[in-house]
């Protein structure tokens, strides 16, 4: 569903989080053939791609080559919507996904795509959550090797 999803939604992060769970399940099961847990696998790193891109098209405004928070964003009352609601679902689906025994197994880690799309969506955090400073040095949000390893 995700995976093809042109557009955001408030929900996606926890489409996606959901996801993740019942992949966990399923992934445990014995009663689902091997064919059935790879193409779940597939799509979980296809779901996970666009979630990113989701994300990079909703929430930022590309400024050359580097991405800032929109401030145009409102909630269904005009209100400013609030960055600390992404950064915990972000923040979440993260953890979930370095604790999820379904995102670690051989089909998805042999995928090269979800080191890379683990580090940009904590880079998405980052600028999340400490937007202002990173404004003023886009360099804070950096993430390095080892941060990627974790």
């Amino acid at each position: 569903m995700l995976a093809s999803q042109k557009l955001g939604s408030a929900y996606s992060l926890q489409i996606v989080r959901e996801m993740i769970r019942i992949g966990d399940l399923l992934q445990k099961s014995q009663e689902i053939p091997e064919s059935t847990k790879k193409a779940l696998a597939k799509n979980a790193i296809e779901s996970l791609s666009n979630l990113k891109n989701i994300l990079e098209n909703t929430y930022f405004t590309k400024k050359e080559y580097w991405f800032v928070l929109r401030t145009d964003l409102v909630d269904d009352e005009g209100n400013t919507i609030k960055n600390y609601i992404f950064v915990n679902d972000l923040r979440e689906l993260i953890k979930q996904i370095d604790s999820s025994a379904f995102m670690q197994s051989s089909d998805i880690a042999s995928q090269k795509n979800l080191p890379l799309i683990r580090s940009q969506l904590a880079w998405f955090n980052c600028i999340f959550s400490r937007n202002d400073e990173y404004v003023n040095n886009p360099r804070i949000c950096r993430i390095t090797r080892a941060e990627l390893a974790e």
